[in-house]
């Protein structure tokens, strides 16, 4: 779409590394390295001991700058630890300690009944660990559920069985203010 629109090539270039692909195309990828490199820590700890993948990780043909972990909330226990330790002998071996660290999770929480300092601070904490810095509370970014039922909380037993024996809604105003969606919104919906 890019090219479509411009007429220029993309200008940034990614790639899948995962162990997946054939011959060819890890050759390929080898020789034409990407901007983006997406791949696991399994291939990630190939990488650092196979020399035909080397460039991607040695610290004078890498020029590696961010680390991101898709799914945190994975890297618990003896995976966890073995993932730390793989991120720190990258970090050596690139030779970049000052590497971003980018960590996302759709559901990694603190307990809700505390702060959101609080929270922030126990995921940073948890993070921190993994990424082998530290990582401050002000670093985290938070997601707030904001509810497009317009119904009111809680939703009851009693009111659920209103909504399901009404007439269904006509418009997208009645829909939205109807107790049963304001319950699968909350309740399927975020689960």
């Amino acid at each position: 779409d890019y090219q479509a629109r411009t007429g220029q090539p993309m200008p940034v270039r990614f790639e899948k590394y995962t162990g997946q692909e054939d011959e060819a195309t890890k050759n390929r990828i080898q020789q034409e390295r990407p901007h983006i490199l997406l791949t696991n820590f399994m291939m990630l700890e190939m990488m650092l001991l196979r020399p035909q993948e080397s460039a991607f990780v040695d610290k004078t043909t890498s020029g590696l700058r961010f680390l991101v972990l898709d799914e945190l909330h994975m890297y618990r226990g003896r995976q966890g630890a073995d993932v730390a330790m793989l991120v720190r002998r990258l970090k050596e071996r690139c030779g970049n300690l000052d590497l971003l660290h980018i960590g996302t999770s759709a559901t990694m929480v603190a307990d809700r009944s505390v702060t959101g300092v609080e929270r922030r601070t126990a995921v940073g904490d948890f993070a921190g660990k993994l990424f082998g810095t530290s990582i401050p509370e002000s670093n985290v970014i938070e997601e707030t559920l904001v509810p497009v039922s317009t119904y009111g909380y809680p939703v009851t037993a009693d009111d659920l069985r209103k909504s399901i024996d009404a007439p269904l809604p006509q418009t997208a105003t009645d829909l939205l203010g109807a107790p049963l969606a304001s319950w699968v919104e909350t309740t399927v919906g975020i689960e």
